[in-house]
């Protein structure tokens, strides 16, 4: 067995493979995500356009 050569993987194979060992840590990530905002979101509430223009100028 030590002497056969090895099976070469195509890109695809490849690339399906790296997809399907970074799917879970991508799933979590946006979950984390989504919660992360629709916290903030929560936290901060509904704001007026003034609120909003006034946000925006000092982040300016």
């Amino acid at each position: 067995m030590r002497d056969l050569p090895k099976p070469q993987k195509t890109a695809e194979q490849m690339h399906e493979m790296r997809e399907a060992r970074w799917a879970p840590h991508r799933r979590r990530q946006a979950i984390k995500r989504i919660e992360t905002k629709l916290g903030a979101a929560n936290e901060i509430g509904r704001l007026t356009d003034r609120e909003l223009f006034l946000v925006g100028v000092g982040l300016y």
